[in-house]
C-alpha cells in the first residue's frame, strides 16, 4: 500500500503529465491514508487550486463535489473556518498572492 507521501509525490507526478483525473484521485487517496485530520485542510487547498485551473465548468463541478461532500465533511471536530483561515494565514506569511478568506 503507498503512503501518505508516495500519493503526494504521486500526484505532483501526475500534474507534470497533464492527468487530471490522477492528480484528484491521488490527492483523495492522500487523504484517506493520512486521515481526515487538520492537517488535511493544505491537501484540500491544493485539490482545490488545482480544481480552478480546469478548462471545463463539469470537471470544476465535480471536484468541488467530491472534495466538499466528502473529505470536508470529514475533517472532525475543529471548525472549517478555523482551519481555512490558518491555511489561508501560512499561505500569506509566504506571500501567496492567491491567498484570499
Amino acid at each position: 500500500m503507498m503512503s501518505f507521501v508516495d500519493y503526494l509525490n504521486a500526484a505532483k507526478a501526475a500534474e507534470e503529465d497533464n492527468a487530471h483525473v490522477g492528480v484528484l484521485m491521488h490527492y483523495r487517496s492522500a487523504v484517506k491514508v493520512g486521515g481526515y485530520v487538520a492537517g488535511s485542510a493544505i491537501i484540500l487547498l491544493e485539490a482545490v487550486k488545482y480544481a480552478q485551473r480546469l478548462k471545463k465548468e463539469r470537471d470544476k463541478n465535480a471536484v468541488a463535489y467530491v472534495w466538499g461532500a466528502e473529505a470536508l465533511g470529514r475533517i472532525g471536530n475543529t471548525s472549517l473556518r478555523e482551519i481555512i483561515e490558518t491555511e489561508i494565514t501560512k499561505l500569506n506569511a509566504r506571500g501567496d498572492k492567491n491567498a484570499t478568506p
